[in-house]
């Protein structure tokens, strides 16, 4: 779960900076775009676990061991220093919970106009 959390981040940040700097709006193109970057960035992340979630355990190993998979947004390392916690899954519902509120924000803005 981290490994998504980390990956959906990137693109995430990038978001709120540019809703930051755009003086708190959002064009349409950034409210679908973000979410799509963050879907992808977060799978990305997470590819070198899928051999393990389809049975193919030699492959995960040999992968799980290899440095060069932190091409996978840094998987190698997160897997050095990771713990399990819950807290990763209340990251991704916070991110997507800012994404909803900004795009409801949005919608009213375009209500009242």
């Amino acid at each position: 779960m981290n490994h998504f959390l980390y990956g959906a981040s990137i693109p995430f940040v990038i978001g709120v900076l540019l809703y930051l700097l755009g003086k708190g709006r959002a064009p349409l193109l950034m409210l679908i775009l973000i979410p799509l970057a963050m879907a992808f960035a977060g799978t990305w992340a997470v590819v070198p676990d899928i051999p393990r979630m389809l049975g193919y355990f030699d492959l995960y190993s040999r992968l799980a061991t290899d440095p060069r998979i932190n091409i996978f947004l840094w998987h190698y390392t997160l897997d050095q220093i990771e713990t399990e916690s819950s807290w990763y899954a209340v990251g991704i519902a916070l991110e997507a919970a800012t994404l909803m509120g900004v795009a409801l924000r949005e919608l009213f803005r375009k209500e009242k106009s």
